[in-house]
């Protein structure tokens, strides 16, 4: 996956936990963006809200997808951030 958009940021805390703890309003959804980097390279990305009336270009990932007691680390916005082995994996 390639990066598609670019994220307007304030502090890497503050985004994050702006984006994770506000309702989405009806219409939109998360979209986690990959920052590009090799395959051994740590996971980093930026989180933002999309809406879908706008059409925006994603893939579907689920972030429960596995066992959630076995997980791996990623950034989000600064932030790490716990996710399941499939996700991580599957962000790879």
């Amino acid at each position: 996956m390639s990066e598609q958009s670019t994220v307007a940021q304030s502090t890497p805390t503050e985004t994050s936990r702006r984006l994770l703890h506000v309702p989405l309003r009806d219409g939109e959804i998360r979209i986690l963006t990959l920052r590009a980097g090799e395959v051994t390279d740590a996971i980093v990305c930026s989180l933002s809200v999309a809406v879908l009336d706008e059409r925006p270009g994603y893939e579907a990932l689920s972030y429960t997808w596995g066992d959630p007691d076995v997980t791996e680390t990623i950034c989000v916005d600064g932030v790490e951030v716990d996710v399941t082995v499939n996700l991580e994996r599957a962000l790879r």
